[in-house]
């Protein structure tokens, strides 16, 4: 969140292991960041402060950049 503050429009925020090491989906996941990861993909998809995608290579990654005002 701190990235929303920090960041002027056009910069660029990237944020590794979208994916969740694969359990993204998991009803029980096994690491136990799954919850945040779950928690800050909800939270950057729905924020229109920035233009965001996942880009789906490894764990995937996030590619988002801040808009203009």
């Amino acid at each position: 969140r701190e990235a929303e503050r920090l960041l002027r429009p056009g910069g660029m925020l990237l944020a590794d292991n979208a994916f969740a090491f694969g359990e993204l989906f998991a009803q029980e996941p096994q690491d136990r960041e799954t919850p945040f990861i779950r928690e800050y993909n909800e939270w950057l998809s729905n924020n229109h402060a920035f233009q965001s995608i996942i880009l789906p290579y490894g764990d995937g990654c996030w590619c988002a950049v801040r808009r203009e005002h």
